[in-house]
């Protein structure tokens, strides 16, 4: 699908959130993906689902979390939940979604250690962390903008935001027609934990860019959009292990989607 909508820069920006979990010394990046309905958004996540890494959550709740998913964050074994569609889970009721995020919300920051919730009890040996990738409108996403900035959970996630463009729109219905919407594109991701390293010269070109796009993001310091840019660079950089000027012009280029302005494709 990437190839035919012209989204590889999104499968890209999304590949490399998802590798973040395997770079040394770094938590996993989460990520909010932003664009009107019936764009794709499913469709690019899905390309990540068989990866061992990664837990796919069509539905969640803190229970099978607490108990199913975060022994294997523990072992290492998954650094990230995707959740397709997650407005699905806001349609639980209010408790139910609440503590979901509240447990979401300590994984994806400080980590989660000890768990005395509802009834559930958990203990780790250290405090665990995953990254979330999820996705919804940025409609939907205006109605809990308060909440979630209030609670923290907007700054944890890196905002990725699209819409497409009235050629992208028939050259998607011209793949419709050839039948291959149903045949999987299917993005393996590397296993190994890697040090990447960042040297002082892009180092300080970084601390620009965070600043130039702190606005951008509605970040109020610009601290945890510093240390996303960071590792989000060094996970670009995975496989040659020290970043370069490649590396860091790809990041600039991602800068077009991190945001919450429906950029067109």
């Amino acid at each position: 699908m990437s190839r035919v909508i012209r989204v590889e820069l999104l499968s890209d920006l999304i590949r490399d959130v998802l590798i973040s979990g395997k770079i040394k010394n770094e938590a996993p990046l989460s990520l909010i993906l932003l664009a009107p309905p019936e764009h794709g958004k499913s469709e690019l996540l899905s390309q990540f689902s068989k990866n061992p890494s990664v837990s796919w959550c069509n539905d969640l709740s803190s229970n099978p979390l607490i108990t199913d998913i975060l022994p294997d964050v523990e072992k290492k074994i998954i650094t990230h939940i995707v959740i397709p569609d997650f407005l699905k889970i806001l349609t639980h009721s209010k408790r139910t979604t609440q503590s979901l995020l509240t447990l979401l919300n300590s994984l994806t920051a400080e980590g989660i250690k000890d768990i005395n919730f509802y009834g559930v009890e958990r203990h780790f040996d250290y405090p665990i962390k995953a990254g979330v990738v999820m996705a919804m409108t940025r409609e939907a996403l205006e109605r809990r903008k308060v909440y979630w900035k209030d609670i923290g959970f907007l700054a944890r996630c890196i905002p990725v935001s699209y819409r497409y463009s009235d050629l992208t729109i028939r050259q998607v219905h011209d793949w419709i027609k050839l039948g291959d919407y149903s045949r999987g594109n299917y993005v393996h991701l590397p296993r190994r934990i890697r040090d990447v390293d960042i040297k002082p010269k892009f180092s300080k070109k970084v601390d620009t860019l965070q600043a130039s796009w702190r606005e951008k993001v509605q970040s109020f310091t610009g601290f945890r959009l510093h240390k996303q840019f960071r590792t989000l660079l060094k996970a670009i950089a995975y496989r040659d292990e020290e970043v370069n000027s490649d590396h860091l012009l790809k990041l600039t280029e991602y800068l077009k989607y991190i945001n919450f302005d429906y950029n067109v494709i």
